[in-house]
């Protein structure tokens, strides 16, 4: 074996946790009675999988490694040979597959880490005849394929996942290095070599976290990507050394620091900005307890208990990495700062309040629309106050859209196609849409933001006495400058430039869009969209609008002294003469139809003629009683806001 395996631990468990951490597990478990209380759901959750068939591999692929580590934290605890028999049993369907899926290694990596974790595990439990079928599967049908892939000598490497830098090379090298260490000295002329190349070829997208901890691709999937990269570091941990570990992502900034971009992307609603292809909802998020323990980060674990909510049951990797001492210390999170910017993705969010579920809280974005998974929706934000999100932002379409009755993958992919669905493109967002091209047959996927623009946030910043807080983000390049695939997409404007402040004193937020240097014909389209549930009344000089719901409301007023800046409702759907193909209102996601704030509708501000114009917007949480703001400070152009000077005169 080369160096890289040299140190490897010979004994079992040694993949994600070892025998001393099962033993302080118990002792955890024997002295916290809230730990008891969740070992006893997963023990209940276990016993009924005693009795339920197989999952099928392919549908059921999502299941398969959670259902496989409870049972095998069964085994590990109590060592009742039913949980490893069942284990057995759920591997049947795997070990005997002619192949495991190589062409989409992602679900061959869920293979991998699903029976890594069996064998190791359980690996008493096995027969010498049931370890061979496992490291056999293991080899034949995941480490040959993916040595095939990073040689790209192979079928596979049309897939090119080896040198990505989104989610599909960290899940998909995060379960070869999980195997690797699983089966080690046994069968060394493959693991040695596979790992070597799984961590060269993850150190392409580890750079992607810096400076940080931000991820492009969003929420759902920095939380999707997270879940294997911890469960690989983890097991490097165990079966190397942490020593070991940590020289490998000594290069990477942002690995410590990334459990905060979930934390800051989170709003007191408990609903997530889902900026990218991402959904609106959390999930268990174990990686948190994971970076807790392992960068011994208290305010991580914190977070983690109240994001949940006193939800009944708890995931097995939760409760093993799960730090009681975390809770005894001081509430970390009410030192934190209100808000941050993530470098290099260009998101940042703003909020009154760490404890107050009433809190308001504002998340932007610039950043970069050519990113795995992100759409034309630069400058987009979302919004909560009084416990409800107000301003919505769609998330994720249906990866289920097919272009063409021809086509193999589906039409929400392919970037002759992606921006024709209205949730991917500028109006489908909170933002600006710019001199907008009816669509003809030569330029039918046109795009209404540059798909390759990038922007940063330029400044950001907070008052020593946290009275406001306020990011100002660059989108020029939105709105220029495209591919020569997308026809004549010259420079729209000569800046578009867009500022957000939060004032902590009566809770309102500053909206400020200047654009300077418009071309003809000078036609500017502003979006807000508004929570479905929510209902919305105009005034009678469309200046105000108030957004309702449950018994509490929103108000938003234009400060622009320009009569003609008005806001009008529209339907949340295309402009006319955009793009409208009918399958992506026929097929959505299934987050439409069980989800009652989607958007139905929008607020909108329609110019025409213009060269340089400001919009103005404050946007305010209105208590009992209190009515819309009629005059206030005059907002102050966004070269003079300042963290010192603030944002109004």
């Amino acid at each position: 074996m080369s160096d890289w395996l040299e140190g490897l631990h010979k004994e079992h468990p040694r993949l994600i946790a070892d025998a001393s951490d099962f033993e302080r597990l118990k002792s955890n478990i024997a002295n916290y009675p809230l730990m008891n209380e969740w070992l006893e759901d997963i023990k209940e959750r276990a016993l009924l999988l005693l009795d339920q068939p197989p999952l099928d591999p392919v549908t059921g692929e999502a299941k398969l490694f959670p259902r496989i580590v409870r049972l095998a934290m069964m085994y590990r605890l109590e060592r009742d040979s039913r949980f490893a028999s069942r284990i057995w049993e759920e591997l049947q369907p795997i070990l005997k597959r002619e192949d495991w899926l190589p062409h989409f290694f992602l679900i061959t990596s869920v293979y991998l880490q699903t029976a890594a974790l069996a064998y190791d595990w359980c690996y008493e439990a096995w027969t010498e005849e049931q370890r061979r079928q496992i490291r056999e599967a293991i080899v034949e049908k995941g480490l040959k394929p993916a040595l095939i892939e990073y040689r790209h000598s192979g079928p596979y490497s049309q897939s090119n996942w080896s040198k990505r830098t989104n989610n599909w090379n960290i899940v998909c090298n995060g379960g070869v290095m999980m195997a690797a260490l699983a089966i080690g000295a046994e069968e060394a002329s493959w693991t040695d070599e596979a790992f070597a190349c799984a961590w060269e070829s993850l150190s392409h997208a580890l750079h992607s976290f810096g400076p940080d901890g931000g991820w492009d691709e969003g929420y759902a999937y920095w939380n999707y990507t997270w879940l294997n990269m911890c469960r690989a570091f983890a097991s490097m941990d165990t079966a190397l050394g942490r020593e070991f570990t940590d020289r490998q992502l000594a290069p990477f900034g942002g690995i410590a620091e990334s459990g905060y971009f979930a934390m800051y992307m989170d709003g007191p609603t408990g609903r997530v900005f889902n900026y990218a292809d991402s959904l609106c909802r959390k999930a268990e998020m174990e990686q948190m307890l994971w970076l807790g323990r392992r960068y011994d980060n208290p305010v991580y674990t914190q977070w983690w208990m109240k994001a949940r909510k006193k939800k009944p049951g708890i995931f097995p990797l939760s409760l093993l990495w799960f730090q009681p001492s975390h809770l005894d210390m001081a509430d970390e999170m009410e030192r934190l700062p209100l808000g941050m910017h993530f470098r290099h993705v260009e998101v940042s969010s703003v909020r009154s309040s760490w404890n107050d579920s009433d809190a308001v809280f504002a998340a932007f974005k610039a950043g970069n629309n050519s990113a795995p998974h992100s759409t034309t929706d630069m400058g987009t934000f979302v919004v909560d106050a009084m416990g409800e999100r107000w301003i919505e932002d769609f998330g994720t379409g249906s990866y289920g859209i097919y272009a063409s009755q021809e086509q193999t993958w589906t039409g929400y992919w392919d970037r002759e196609w992606r921006y024709k669905y209205y949730v991917n493109r500028a109006e489908g967002h909170n933002t600006l849409v710019l001199n907008p091209r009816p669509v003809v047959d030569s330029l039918q996927h046109m795009p209404d933001q540059n798909p390759d623009g990038y922007g940063p946030i330029t400044h950001f910043g907070m008052d020593a006495d946290r009275e406001f807080s306020f990011g100002i983000m660059d989108l020029t390049s939105a709105y220029a400058d495209a591919l020569p695939a997308y026809g004549d997409y010259a420079r729209t404007a000569e800046q578009v430039k867009r500022g957000i402040a939060l004032l902590h004193g009566d809770h309102t937020i500053w909206l400020r869009d200047e654009l300077t240097g418009l071309k003809e014909p000078g036609e500017v389209w502003w979006f807000l969209h508004i929570n479905g549930a929510a209902s919305v009344q105009l005034s009678a000089n469309g200046r105000s609008a108030v957004l309702s719901k449950n018994g509490k409301r929103f108000g938003i007023v234009i400060f622009s002294p320009e009569a003609d800046i008005r806001f009008e409702v529209m339907e949340a759907k295309p402009l006319p003469g955009s793009p409208d193909p009918e399958e992506q209102w026929s097929n959505p996601p299934v987050e439409w139809s069980v989800n009652p704030n989607i958007p139905t509708r929008k607020l909108a501000i329609h110019l025409e003629g213009k060269k340089d114009v400001a919009i103005s917007i404050v946007m305010v949480p209105l208590r009992e009683g209190q009515s819309l703001p009629e005059t206030g400070p005059d907002m102050l152009p966004l070269h003079l806001w300042t963290a010192s000077k603030g944002v109004g005169a």
